[in-house]
């Protein structure tokens, strides 16, 4: 497929993209640059400056103007979270189909040209997403790959069950999708993204580019969430979702009662395992190991493969890997933990996720 026709010679883009930005001088000259670069010619950008103090908005302008780009627009506002600023975008855009991408984050060259491809080649499709890869703060190197899924058509089970699009700054979805489901929930500050791709998934077949396209960018800090309020708003998410599963107006059909119950259970236990992934892979304090203990507690207690081979052994690892980090002090656990055995122990918590509901 050719570049899209550019919006000189075409007043309404086909794609607008839009940038959420609280506080992201320091990044969004690469995130704005990557749109750029884009093979699909044929969009309009539009950063929410979420009530900044860094100065981000001048550079936004500093670097519309320098690039002469008229499809750059930025808009200040209040802050109100990152759910309003993408609304607020998305309701002053003027593309077919929108996306959104955080101002740190990448996206591949061809990213937005593959997607609208996929979209048009699937007749009934509202909704296209790629794999996403964790990169380092620099956004040169790899340093995890995402989950890679494969899934399309109707995917409120398998959405449910597990997060499998991975970020905020992967999907193209079509304005009248997007504006048919109230766009994304303002009251949630966790799991919004979550949230928006299960309640489309209730009405909206998804397309797959089986490529990675997007880079999540992991800076020192950025792990820092707020574990506590996470696992609040996520129970509430799988609660909602669980609910809208027996409703039988749904794209996927009704769910038996029992069934239900069963992928409640297993969406609960992977939630919980990326809670104490989140929990650990913050910055370092008591609070936050007792918290990911207690996480850890919960998927142990609903899944009793842990204890057995293959598993047993690093569940082992990452039990010891709390009780040093809890019971013995930094300066004197430092050798221990940078053994092979206890290293990345946590990384367990990613390797049993569950994706086949």
């Amino acid at each position: 497929m050719p570049p899209e026709t550019s919006p000189e010679t075409d007043q309404t883009p086909l794609v607008s993209v839009i940038i959420p930005a609280y506080n992201g001088a320091a990044t969004i000259g690469e995130t704005i640059a990557s749109v750029r670069s884009q093979t699909l010619l044929d969009w309009e950008l539009i950063v929410i400056d979420d009530g900044s103090t860094d100065g981000t908005a001048a550079a936004v302008r500093a670097i519309a103007e320098s690039t002469g780009d008229g499809r750059i627009t930025v808009i200040s506002i209040a802050n109100g979270g990152v759910s309003a600023a993408r609304n607020f975008g998305a309701a002053r855009s003027r593309g077919t189909y929108l996306s959104f991408i955080d101002a740190d984050d990448l996206w591949t060259a061809d990213k937005l040209e593959a997607q609208v491809r996929i979209l048009r080649s699937r007749p009934g499709a509202a909704v296209a997403y790629s794999w996403v890869d964790c990169v380092d703060g620099d956004g040169l190197m790899r340093v995890r790959r995402g989950g890679y899924s494969l899934g399309v058509g109707a995917l409120q089970r398998k959405l449910t069950l597990i997060d499998t699009i991975e970020s905020g700054s992967n999907v193209l979805v079509t304005r009248s999708a997007f504006e048919a489901v109230g766009g994304f929930d303002e009251t949630l500050t966790h799991g919004e993204d979550w949230d928006l791709w299960l309640r489309l998934s209730a009405r909206f077949a998804y397309a797959v580019v089986p490529a990675p396209q997007v880079l999540y960018r992991q800076r020192p800090g950025s792990a820092s969430a707020n574990v506590w309020k996470m696992e609040r708003q996520s129970m509430g998410i799988i609660d909602r979702a669980i609910a809208r599963l027996g409703d039988g107006s749904t794209l996927a059909g009704p769910m038996p009662e029992g069934d239900r119950e069963v992928l409640k259970r297993r969406s609960v236990t992977n939630r919980y395992r990326i809670l104490a992934f989140e929990a650990l892979d913050g910055p370092r304090s008591r609070r936050r190991t007792l918290t990911a203990l207690r996480y850890f507690h919960q998927v142990l207690r609903r899944d009793r493969n842990l204890w057995r081979r293959p598993w047993r052994s690093r569940t082992i690892a990452l039990l010891t890997k709390l009780a040093l980090l809890i019971l013995v002090p930094h300066r004197l656990s430092g050798g221990w933990l940078g053994r092979d055995r206890l290293k990345n122990a946590e990384d367990l918590l990613l390797w049993t996720i569950e994706t086949q509901p």
